[in-house]
């Protein structure tokens, strides 16, 4: 047994003693006051034990609530660091893209810079072969018309000096056969100023020029030619006037040199903010090289110098070419705009 406490009794009554009843008694009380006090200490120990264990309950709750808000606040990090990274990601990826497009932009730039460095080089030595050959041809034609001609005019009339007092009535059969020849050679001389440059065109305007020549080709080929245009063709300025009469020159004489062809249309519509001009011939196709714009088969550099043409102006062009079809030049050429 465990002592908890002493009680100290007396009797009242001097030099008097407890009996063996009242000793029970007191033993019996003294066991109930040593229960009372073991309960009270237990008591006493158990709120102590429960304080403490609610202070520790609440120290692992206020340390559970950090840890939550801590694992939140590493989390919305952790979140918002991978969102900046995905996007880093993107945007390199992008940069890539970017720089592997521009890559391939510069070199496609490069490489047509090259082909056009190529085409210009061909088409200068094409030109100075062209000019060189249409000297000849204009020298050959004056030497071998106007020369001839007016040779025969020459001598003519030193037979006209020679008979002019002999024989009148050949005299003037002569005189009108030299008159014939002379109006025959102003009109070579026309032409061939026409060719070089139609007066009618800077005159009366494009459409009128374009009529002039489509007519005389058909007459000098045998080819049908029919011409349609909008009368917005002569809101073209000059220079686009030139490009247009120098594109249809020019693939007329190609369909009369290369096509075989019985007929060409030359269509020119007002287009949004310009003018489209279509030519086709059911003339013999030929193999439309991509990329370089040089034309195998037919027109060669000549057609490189059409769109060389075209483009100077602004404009686009195009041409398509298959059998059984024919071939089709579209050309397109905007207006110009005036500036204030």
């Amino acid at each position: 047994s465990e002592v908890v406490g002493v009680i100290g009794l007396c009797h009242l009554e001097e030099g008097r003693t407890f009996g063996s009843d009242e000793v029970a008694l007191l033993s019996r009380f003294a066991a109930l006051a040593s229960i009372a006090l073991d309960n009270a200490r237990l008591y006493t120990s158990a709120q102590r034990e429960l304080a403490e264990r609610k202070q520790v309950e609440d120290a692992l709750r206020k340390a559970h609530d950090e840890l939550e808000l801590r694992v939140e606040q590493r989390t919305a990090e952790l979140s918002k660091a991978n969102t900046i990274l995905r996007e880093q990601i993107a945007e390199r990826r992008r940069v890539e893209m970017a720089l592997r497009e521009s890559e391939e932009h510069y070199r496609a730039l490069f490489n047509q810079a090259r082909e056009m460095q190529d085409n210009l080089r061909k088409l200068s030595r094409e030109v100075l072969r062209v000019q060189e050959e249409e000297r000849k041809r204009i020298s050959w034609e004056l030497h071998d018309e106007v020369g001839q001609a007016l040779t025969a005019i020459n001598v003519g009339l030193e037979m006209i000096k020679k008979e002019i007092a002999t024989d009148r009535e050949n005299l003037k059969k002569r005189i009108v056969d030299l008159q014939n020849l002379v109006e025959q050679t102003i009109d070579s001389v026309h032409r061939f100023s026409r060719e070089l440059r139609p007066a009618i065109l800077d005159d009366l305007g494009l459409f009128p020029a374009l009529r002039w020549y489509t007519k005389s080709f058909a007459e000098r080929t045998g080819i049908q030619v029919h011409l349609k245009a909008s009368p917005a063709i002569e809101k073209l300025d000059g220079e686009q006037k030139t490009v247009v009469y120098r594109v249809v020159q020019e693939s007329l004489t190609n369909v009369s040199k290369h096509a075989q062809a019985d007929k060409v249309d030359i269509d020119i519509k007002k287009a949004k903010n310009g003018i489209c001009l279509e030519i086709w011939d059911d003339g013999k196709a030929f193999r439309v090289c991509e990329r370089t714009s040089l034309f195998k088969g037919r027109g060669g550099l000549g057609i490189l110098g059409m769109q060389e043409r075209v483009e100077f102006v602004g404009g686009k062009f195009a041409m398509e070419s298959e059998p059984g079809k024919g071939t089709t030049i579209r050309v397109e050429i905007p207006f110009k705009t005036e500036r204030g």
